[in-house]
């Protein structure tokens, strides 16, 4: 079976694992492993897709599957518990590259994606239903990239056209004015993580081929 995208692994509980990835016909495959030595055969999980998938765990057994359509709308696919759900949820907007997908609490999901205008849009789930796409702004020529530190807490980095990375931060009452400029050449899409309350990590690719680190901690 030949890929074209990388693979996408998540776990969203003990002893369970999933992996997906974008086959060469667009469809999304995915194989598990549930405790034992032994992964499950690839199975189909339909398309096509255009973008690498995303995928999103916000509580044991809840996973969320995200990708840019071939119609350039985002995608969405659920884990029910006993299975996937049937086809593909659109949930609209205007994508030019993948998706990033954030949980920061139980029933919480935030999406975010660069428009085919280079701006970035934001869409959330209320707990009721999704809200409208937003505008974030700015000119990107790259995939943004997302963390939560904590509750009600986001870290958003983008790479813009100057190879300068830019971090926009969420605290529960609104997004922060404007976008803080990092600094750095970088070359591709940053990478956060965050390994506890108020500690944030992120990395990118330098324009020297360096692996480049910034960290914030309270």
């Amino acid at each position: 079976m030949l890929f074209r995208s990388v693979p996408v692994p998540i776990s969203w509980g003990k002893d369970h694992l999933e992996v997906f990835v974008r086959a060469e016909d667009g469809s999304l495959m995915r194989r598990a492993w549930k405790g034992n030595e032994t992964f499950s055969e690839w199975e189909n999980l339909g398309g096509p897709i255009s973008s690498d998938p995303v995928a999103v765990s916000w509580g044991p057994g809840h996973l969320e599957l995200f990708a840019r359509g071939t119609d350039n709308a985002l995608k969405r696919k659920v884990w029910t518990g006993k299975g996937f759900s049937a086809g593909w949820e659109d949930l609209g907007g205007k994508l030019a590259g993948r998706p990033a997908a954030i949980s920061w609490g139980n029933g919480h999901l935030e999406l975010f994606a660069r428009g085919i205008d280079e701006a970035l849009y934001h869409k959330s789930w209320t707990g009721k239903g999704w809200s409208d796409w937003q505008n974030l702004g700015g000119q990107w020529p790259g995939n943004p990239a997302v963390e939560s530190w904590g509750p009600g807490h986001l870290a958003l980095f983008c790479r813009g056209k100057d190879g300068a990375l830019y971090h926009k931060s969420w605290t529960g009452s609104g997004w922060s004015e404007g976008w803080d400029n990092l600094q750095r050449d970088i070359t591709h899409d940053p990478a956060p993580i965050s390994w506890g309350p108020g500690h944030l990590e992120v990395f990118a690719r330098g324009s020297n081929g360096s692996l480049w680190h910034r960290w914030w901690k309270p």
